[in-house]
């Protein structure tokens, strides 16, 4: 939970209202947990 929070105050809200960081960095944690590593660069 402290990792999420460190991402953002209220991670499921940027979540809901589509906040790009904040999606990116829990996608970047969760992926961090499986061993792997995110991309250096978005998509565009």
């Amino acid at each position: 939970m402290r990792r999420l929070l460190a991402v953002c105050p209220d991670p499921a809200a940027a979540w809901r209202r589509d906040d790009r960081d904040t999606v990116r960095w829990l996608a970047t944690l969760e992926l961090a947990d499986l061993g792997l590593r995110a991309p250096a660069a978005p998509p565009d």
